[in-house]
């Protein structure tokens, strides 16, 4: 650029001097006449001004510059799949805007199908339970990642902490309930919860910043960055931090959580793919705070990583994809009550995926070598795993089909598959799936050693818990129907889920006692399960006025081993309505929203006549371009209440923050 610009005005000066020589030098030119020639104009501008207007300048040239299309349109079987079997009707983002969000257990406060117990001031733990159902059975797809956090907590109940999943890249929130959520990579038959990041259809950078801060000097920062090239490379990464210090003494906590996916084309059809996550928690763990029981500190690490290379044929209708993951995992407790466990995986796969026509079909093949460590002992599983997925995609019905085993060594083979329908349009949307999965027990659940100690305030050995070598594989068959009638804001929803979970696994908690004293022992066992759902959800738009979302559920749970297990309400109802204003002076958006939340009776291990209370939260927020700030008050009633028996909930907690999106 230099070069052409010199090479212009030495053009320039040639012709001056040209058409100079070709002058009369004999023309006098007339004086000037100040009276009707106005004086130069001064430029009145600032350096400041300047530099800014340049700024303004060049900014528009490079937005026009990202604005290009990306270079290769990348497909997947997944990106297939969210495309065509998710749906904005059940999608929770725009009800997430509406209200806030602490952690991913929020995700779920919308759908009374799913109970949630916080113990949020810390925050100490916070689990979902589909459907009423307890234990393990809740899969995570992030981002397109599955993922299945663990951690061994005193009075175990295998669930997982939802403060453990990540959320700053979640842009659109699906729950999806049964066995549908197979064909998006989860585990389970119950249900599952898929994310995706935000979708980039130019080379726009995408970014937001979203920031809380609430009672107990509780603090959540979460960032996201996400940008397509036009050579074809794609980033998306997020952070999060959060600590508080709770609301008694020595119960602070830290936690961290990064996440990154990276594209890099090394061709015009080939490529590298990686994806990562890297989660550390530390803090303390107050078993039952309002009888003065132990508190012992908490240690929690994930280290998950994938790197693939990826290649497609000429025409792009084949895809193929071999790749290598590893695992770390690392849950530590440390007190009179010691327990610490690891998990050290290491996976080889191969994927190919082909077009035809409007069908989309996936095969994957999978290797898989984990280590348990459980204390002084250490213990091994070689598996491997095949399965076989077809779609097709198009207007009108879609269905989609998966299954394949899994070989684990010491349970043999484990089949699985699902079959769906489904169908959308403006007036409404239709659902059904079913299917099977089979799956073993965790090493941690059949090989944890037996420890008897003093967590509990009356000063003997009164807590013990262990892992169960006689543990068989769980086996789950259930299913959904999801109806939908009306439009995107007015509309009735009706879903119904059940099934039966044959030899599920459940950790079981019993009485002993002996001349020396009582205890508690908390062991997993298998049994069976008969389980059904239904759910009523209503939306309700005026205009751009008012919204209201009110729905309610019933759980039917029959165990075998129990007549009435803790935790678990027969009903729940929620109700949500939001108020929006636009103040034209000042460009602004103003907002209001309120929610009621309710649970039926329910007891816990000691404590009976839990729940039963109304809990009512509310939110006042502004919106200035990209910019929002809200304020937030949980449980505005000052109801006290027991989400979680011996862990009192006093009163009001207050939080308030923002959300910026700050680069799109």
């Amino acid at each position: 650029m230099k070069i052409l610009g010199v090479t212009a005005i030495l053009i320039l000066l040639l012709a001056s001097i040209g058409l100079a020589e070709d002058e009369d030098t004999t023309f006098v030119p007339p004086p000037v006449d100040t009276a009707i020639v106005p004086p130069p104009v001064e430029d009145t501008l600032t350096d400041a001004q300047k530099a800014m207007a340049s700024f303004e300048e060049r900014r528009k040239l490079f937005q026009k510059e990202m604005e290009k299309e990306p270079r290769f349109d990348l497909w997947s079987f997944y990106d297939s799949i969210m495309n065509w079997f998710t749906s904005e009707r059940f999608n929770q983002r725009a009800q997430l805007e509406r209200s806030w969000f602490h952690d991913a257990g929020d995700y779920f406060r919308f759908d009374p199908s799913y109970f949630i117990i916080d113990r949020q001031s810390t925050p100490l733990r916070k689990t979902v339970q589909p459907f009423g159902l307890t234990g393990d059975r809740l899969s995570f797809v992030i981002n397109g990642m599955p993922i299945d956090p663990f951690e061994h907590v005193i009075e175990p109940d295998g669930m997982v902490d939802l403060n453990d999943i990540p959320t700053a890249p979640n842009h659109d929130i699906y729950l999806m309930p049964g066995p549908i959520g197979q064909l998006f990579g989860g585990e389970q038959a119950v249900a599952t919860l898929v994310t995706r990041g935000q979708e980039l259809v130019t080379t726009t950078a995408e970014s937001a910043i979203l920031v809380d801060k609430g009672s107990f000097a509780y603090n959540h920062v979460r960032g996201q960055y996400a940008k397509n090239f036009t050579s074809g490379r794609e980033i998306d990464l997020s952070i999060g931090y959060r600590n508080a210090e709770g609301d008694l003494f020595a119960h602070q906590e830290d936690a961290y959580h990064y996440t990154g996916r990276v594209y890099v084309p090394v061709g015009d059809n080939r490529g590298v793919r990686a994806w990562g996550w890297l989660y550390d928690r530390e803090g303390s763990f107050p078993v039952r705070p309002a009888t003065g029981a132990a508190t012992p500190q908490r240690s929690r690490v994930d280290r998950n990583a994938s790197v693939s290379y990826e290649f497609f044929n000429d025409n792009n209708s084949v895809r193929n994809e071999v790749g290598y993951e590893m695992l770390r995992q690392a849950s530590d407790m440390d007190h009179l009550f010691m327990a610490r466990f690891a998990y050290t995986g290491k996976s080889l796969f191969a994927v190919r995926e082909w077009l035809a026509g409007s069908t989309i079909i996936k095969a994957r093949l999978d290797g898989d070598y984990l280590e348990c460590e459980t204390g002084p002992d250490s213990f091994d599983r070689y598996s491997g795993g095949v399965n076989l997925s077809l779609a097709r995609n198009g207007p009108g019905w879609r269905f989609a089909v998966t299954g394949g085993a899994k070989y684990d060594e010491d349970f043999k083979w484990l089949p699985n598959g699902t079959a769906a329908l489904f169908r959308e349009s403006d007036r409404g949307l239709a659902m059904l799936s079913v299917g099977y999965t089979e799956r073993a027990p965790t090493m941690h659940e059949l090989n944890m050693p037996y420890q008897q100690t003093t967590i509990y305030a009356e000063g003997t050995d009164n807590y013990a818990d262990q892992g169960n070598p006689n543990l068989g594989s769980e086996k789950q068959l259930t299913g959904n129907l999801m109806l939908e009638y009306g439009s995107l804001d007015n509309s009735t929803n009706l879903s119904i889920t059940g099934g039966r979970i044959t030899d599920g696994i459940d950790w079981q908690v019993r009485e002993l006692g002996n001349a020396l004293g009582e205890w508690k022992l908390f062991m997993p066992i298998n049994g069976d399960i008969d389980f059904a759902d239904f759910r009523l959800l209503n939306k309700l738009r005026l205009k751009d006025f008012l919204r209201l979302n009110a729905g309610g559920a019933y759980h039917y749970l029959d165990y075998e081993n129990y007549e009435d297990k803790p935790y678990q309400p027969e009903y729940q109802l929620f109700s949500g309505l939001e108020l929006h204003l636009y103040w034209p002076q000042k460009l602004m958006d103003l907002f209001a929203y309120g929610e009621v939340v309710y649970a039926g009776a329910y007891d816990g291990y000691d404590t009976t006549g839990l729940g039963e209370q109304v809990i009512a939260n509310v939110k006042f927020s502004f919106r200035l371009k990209d910019f929002r700030f809200h304020f937030v008050i949980q449980n505005v009633l000052s109801t006290t209440y027991e989400p979680y028996e011996d862990y009192i909930i006093p009163g009001r907690y207050n939080y308030y923050g923002f959300t910026w999106d700050f680069l799109d």
